[in-house]
Parts: C-alpha cells; sequence; structure tokens
C-alpha cells in the first residue's frame, strides 16, 4: 500500500469516528424533549398541595365515623380548643385556650359517667392552678396568686383537711 492510501484509510477512520460520535450525541439530545413532555405530564397529574388550610372545625375520626380529634374554637369563641376522645366517643384530654388563659383537663370517666378522676391545670396573668378531683369528689389543689402560694386537701364530703396557708 502506499501513503497515498494509507492517508485515505486514516481519513476513512476518522470520519466514521466521527459519524458515531455525533449519532450517539443526536441520540441523547432527541431525548431530552421526550423527557421533558413525560416530566410535564408527570408533574401536571400530581395532587397538589396546600400551604395553607382554613377550616372552622377540624376532626379526625376513625374507622367508625367516632371524632377522636377535635381542633376548633372554644364553646364561648374565646380561642381555640383541642379536644382527645377515646375510641368510644367519650372526651378524655381538652386544651383551650382563652384571653390570656389556658387550661389542660384531662379525665377518666368511663362510658356511664362513673369513675371520675380529674386533672386541670390553669394558667393565666394572675393565676396558676393545679387540681386534681378524685372518683368521688375529694380534691387536691394547688395555686398561686401572684407569689402568694396556696396548698387545699378537701374530702369528698367537702370537707376542709388542710389549708396551707392557715385561713
Amino acid at each position: 500500500m502506499d501513503t497515498r492510501e494509507i492517508d485515505i484509510l486514516t481519513r476513512l477512520d476518522r470520519l466514521e469516528k466521527r459519524n458515531r460520535n455525533l449519532t450517539f450525541l443526536c441520540g441523547i439530545l432527541c431525548l431530552f424533549p421526550i423527557l421533558a413532555v413525560v416530566g410535564w405530564q408527570t408533574s401536571k397529574d400530581a395532587p397538589q398541595v396546600a400551604d395553607n388550610l382554613r377550616v372552622r372545625k377540624l376532626e379526625v375520626v376513625d374507622s367508625r365515623g367516632v371524632p377522636l380529634v377535635t381542633l376548633g374554637a372554644a364553646r364561648l369563641s374565646e380561642g381555640g380548643m383541642i379536644t382527645l376522645r377515646d375510641n368510644l366517643g367519650e372526651k378524655r384530654t381538652w386544651w383551650q385556650a382563652g384571653p390570656r388563659t389556658a387550661e389542660l383537663t384531662l379525665s377518666s370517666v368511663d362510658a356511664r359517667g362513673e369513675n371520675d378522676n380529674t386533672a386541670g391545670f390553669v394558667v393565666g396573668p394572675d393565676l396558676s392552678k393545679l387540681l386534681l378531683i378524685g372518683k368521688s369528689g375529694a380534691l387536691l389543689s394547688g395555686e398561686m396568686r401572684g407569689d402568694d402560694p396556696r396548698i387545699e386537701l378537701i374530702s369528698d364530703s367537702g370537707k376542709n383537711l388542710f389549708t396551707a396557708p392557715w385561713k
């Protein structure tokens, strides 16, 4: 083979390589519009997520429709309230916020309204109070009015068993 044939073969080899590279590049470039259309269709079908949800009352219910969690306005519409119920729908815990106050109550009342033990916490600008109420009405109360603490123990018949500071 003479140099002219070798030169032609070398050039032909370079052209074939370049042609393969360009074919590969064109294939890749043709995929971009297809992927863009598929991505656009997928994003169009995806559910939209709201940044803000505004309702007057929100309930989380179980499979039977019994409300377990309720978020809404308090009874007197002085603030918000969160209520938690058991699987029978009995109110067990509620947290209520009003003007400059907050209350948290926990209750163990059964479906017949018996066997009730209650714990309550109240916080306001002039009063902080803890109440524990037994099944038959006995009461343990601790409170702070300003900087004055007070503790009371009251029997189920309403008799004052202990008060500190003394009355």
